[in-house]
């Protein structure tokens, strides 16, 4: 699909798997956490990248129970969100996409799991705040943890977005279910961390296997 006839004006990008390539920090926090806790560490699928903190380490750590978990994802949220994600890398073409986006007076956002403060220290220092009108995370109301249809719905009813002319852009079931579950267009980044067999089974409306849309497709 040309971008020219890009039917949407409003996009949504995730942002772990889908702007950033942040997996070596990830995964070496992740591993960090575990080695200090005495825990093993195992093998670990890039597909475990993108869920909240908890679902992660519950993934890791199958026989822990709810009081570990919350342990692991304290320090793990003191050892990784306080940092400057050195080994996280921008998507190549990802600057190339939002450049041309922009010149189509598109507005961009990003709609991600992770807390705020984190979310916005890593989009500045990697370059992205100029490009985007706002940002929405998984702590953006207080004393809630928000699954990705509520940020979405966050980003809606803070900047006047009007569904008919969004697209919500992700690597995991989890993004493109919020966007259908927000009854938006979504994409599906096929290129990210998301295990590709649940990605499909949401039944994205587009499909991409790059960061800069040149294989942009509808679905079959």
């Amino acid at each position: 699909m040309q971008l020219s006839a890009f039917p949407f004006s409003t996009i949504l990008f995730d942002l772990d798997g889908t702007l950033v390539d942040s997996a070596p920090d990830v995964l070496e926090a992740i591993a960090a956490v575990l080695r200090d806790a005495g825990d093993p560490v195992p093998r670990m699928e890039l597909s475990i990248i993108g869920p909240p903190l908890e679902g992660i380490f519950r993934e890791v750590c199958p026989d822990a129970d709810e009081a570990k978990i919350a342990r692991h994802v304290a320090a793990f949220r003191d050892l990784y969100f306080g940092g400057t994600f050195p080994q996280s890398t921008p998507y190549p073409g990802i600057f190339a996409l939002l450049e041309r986006l922009r010149a189509k007076d598109c507005r961009l956002f990003v709609a991600t799991h992770k807390p705020e403060a984190a979310a916005q220290r890593m989009l500045t220092l990697k370059g992205f705040m100029p490009f985007l009108e706002g940002v929405g995370c998984t702590d953006s109301l207080p004393d809630r943890q928000l699954c990705k249809k509520d940020i979405i719905r966050l980003l809606m009813e803070r900047h006047a977005l009007d569904s008919a002319s969004m697209v919500m852009v992700g690597d995991t079931a989890l993004d493109i279910r919020g966007g259908n579950e927000q009854g938006i267009a979504t994409i599906a980044a096929l290129y990210g961390y998301g295990d590709k067999a649940k990605l499909l089974a949401e039944r994205p409306r587009y499909l991409t296997d790059d960061p800069e849309w040149h294989t942009l497709r509808k679905a079959k």
